[in-house]
């Protein structure tokens, strides 16, 4: 789900926003309240310091209020920039949606975040993760035939799949960083390579 976080933040830079600096002047208390109902974290992580920190410690609180200063409307579009609710016709088509669109701040708020109000299945949230990985384009997913080799299918295909651009290249690189800090010292610290 969080994920999202990453659309998140995506959003904002797009929108001109400093994520950094909007970040930076937040502490991590916990809860916050959108639309009168709490939103919780893991845990209160204290002063943010800015946009790898906040990814790092996967603070809610954080996506949560940046999503809420972008509307709803910023955050659909980001969605669908990055494949959700691609329809049919595309081998991404049902891979992520937005089942629920968002109603108030609480709604806008999960969204943020990655909770309740959209599906990501496995496959495209790795996508997600390797439009940063790839300079900020979105592979479009495909179905190998061909003989079977000693590690699986070989490529009998027209070579690498169709692309599009989702980010800059630039912003792709401010992520990739942010997504870095959670492995090097966050929320998925141990899974980073030696």
């Amino acid at each position: 789900a969080s994920i999202a976080k990453v659309l998140t933040a995506a959003a904002a830079l797009r929108a001109g926003m400093d994520a950094d600096a909007e970040m930076g002047r937040m502490t991590c208390t916990g809860v916050e309240r959108y639309g009168g109902q709490p939103l919780w974290c893991a845990w209160p992580a204290g002063p943010l310091l800015g946009l790898d920190r906040a990814l790092a410690v996967s603070c809610n609180v954080a996506f949560a209020s940046l999503g809420v200063r972008l509307g709803a409307e910023r955050l659909l579009e980001e969605h669908r920039r990055w494949g959700f609710d691609a329809g049919e016709g595309t081998m991404l088509g049902g891979a992520g949606r937005v089942h629920t669109l968002p109603r108030g701040d609480r709604d806008v708020a999960d969204l943020s975040v990655g909770l309740e109000k959209a599906d990501v299945t496995p496959l495209h949230a790795a996508l997600l993760a390797a439009v940063v990985a790839s300079e900020g384009r979105l592979a479009e997913p495909r179905l190998l035939l061909g003989e079977g080799g000693i590690l699986g299918l070989v490529d009998a295909g027209d070579g690498s799949p169709a692309t599009r651009e989702v980010l800059s290249a630039a912003v792709a690189r401010r992520l990739r960083r942010a997504m870095e800090a959670v492995a090097l010292e966050g929320t998925g610290g141990g899974f980073a390579p030696a």
